[in-house]
């Protein structure tokens, strides 16, 4: 009789051994293959965050510079860095004055002091208080003036969500995209619009009229609405349960943040800027968006020192009045619990088929000493000793075959799942 015959009869006569042997070798084969689905799965996730956030380098203008030596970063110049190898996007604002808008806003310290005037109007006789200021600032936005608002640190790192329509791209003038709080307050939505005043209490403080409207109003098109995904918790002073204060005014807030794109921060500048040229304020008014920062994107945190070097070469940019800095922290923080995931994955592949390996060699050691009776008949008939090891080989790789193909065909079922919930769990949590 062939090994291989005779190795298929004990397999079906000694069923009992032989599906416990195979369940070994199945839970075994199962959790390995779990293991490798999830540790896959977590690679594959980590390179998607290398590649959408990778490292990026911030160009800052030296605070507290004199205003006759300030220099500010030309677009001309933003545009120069992008030609460099690596470089993928760049993100930048700009600093713009207060500017008033006709939308109601998530309240904050204004409206709450509104509030109170108008419950006690007493309080506030003897006290300064100017109803103007207080009316006109619940309509302060927190404003982002900026090229491309996905590239906006909250976007990036989850704590905003764009949830309709698109964001702010180079190019555009007087677009917006407002949090969908602020949207639900005011009955808006992408395609509908707000719009900007210049106050002349913002282009000529502390004497100007909080009322009066300087330059043309700005109409701004909704292209987009996001998400805020947590809480903010604004300041207060007094007992929250019966008498307090708010103290976090609107433009704080950032339901209230408001992005809009660069021309319109320019547009907004110039108002006052020309307001303040006529009154023999100031004489200054900017033709083009200096910007105070910006942030330059990498393909691969690898890159990002080299790029870096390399930049620092470009002619044109006098390091006398800017720094530059690296920051890959929002990849790390992104990437480090998928990272670990796949290390816990692989630790756990190894317990499991450690532990299943032992169990199985001290199982087949077992019937191996029980089976002596057996394999002595056999020799007295003989069989050589190498065909009798041949036999067990070929029964536990029978078995091993079957318990792969089960195994496979439950992970296949089993792995997109399990893949999923490992990540969701191990990524960063987007409120709180």
């Amino acid at each position: 009789m062939s090994v291989i015959k005779r190795s298929f009869l004990y397999i079906t006569r000694k069923r009992g051994r032989s599906i416990l042997l195979l369940v070994i070798m199945f839970v075994a084969a199962v959790l390995a293959m779990l293991g490798l689905a999830v540790k896959s799965s977590a690679d594959r996730q980590a390179d998607a965050v290398r590649r959408s956030l990778g490292g990026s380098f911030a160009i800052n203008q030296i605070e507290d510079m004199p205003s006759d030596k300030a220099h500010g970063i030309s677009t001309d110049l933003a545009s120069q860095i992008l030609k460099l190898d690596h470089i993928t996007g760049y993100y930048t604002d700009m600093v713009a004055p207060l500017i008033y808008v006709d939308a109601q806003l998530s309240p904050g310290a204004f409206a709450d002091e509104y509030k109170g005037y108008q419950e006690h109007p007493e309080y506030y006789s003897n006290i300064p208080f100017n109803l103007d200021q207080v009316t006109t600032c619940m309509h302060i936005p927190y404003m982002r003036y900026c090229n491309n608002s996905g590239l906006h640190e909250f976007f990036r790192n989850g704590a905003f969500t764009l949830i309709q329509g698109r964001h702010l791209r180079d190019g555009d003038v007087n677009k917006a995209v407002i949090s969908t709080n602020v949207a639900r307050r005011n009955n808006l939505s992408v395609g509908n619009t707000i719009t900007l005043e210049n106050r002349e209490a913002f282009c000529a403080a502390p004497s100007g009229d909080f009322k009066k409207i300087v330059g043309e109003p700005i109409r701004l098109e909704i292209v987009g609405l996001f998400d805020i995904n947590f809480s903010q918790e604004l300041s207060f002073v007094g007992d929250k349960s019966s008498n307090y204060a708010i103290l976090t005014p609107e433009y704080e807030i950032t339901d209230n943040m408001i992005f809009s794109d660069l021309s319109t921060g320019l547009q907004t500048k110039n108002i006052v800027r020309t307001y303040r040229k006529d009154n023999g304020l100031e004489e200054r008014r900017d033709t083009g968006p200096n910007l105070n920062s910006a942030t330059f994107f990498v393909d691969n945190p690898e890159n990002l020192e080299a790029t870096i070097a390399e930049v620092k070469s470009v002619k044109g940019i006098d390091w006398n009045y800017f720094t530059i800095k690296a920051d890959d922290s929002t990849y790390k923080t992104a990437v480090r619990p998928l990272t670990q995931l796949g290390t816990i994955s692989g630790v756990l592949i190894a317990i499991a088929v450690v532990g299943c390996v032992a169990v199985l060699g001290l199982t087949l050691n077992m019937w191996s000493k029980s089976r002596k009776r057996e394999m002595g008949i056999l020799m007295s008939l003989g069989e050589s000793k190498r065909k009798l090891v041949l036999q067990q080989l070929y029964e536990s790789l029978t078995l091993a075959v079957v318990a792969l193909i089960l195994a496979a065909a439950v992970t296949a079922a089993l792995a997109g799942p399990v893949g999923s919930m490992a990540n969701r769990l191990a990524s960063p949590k987007e409120t709180g």
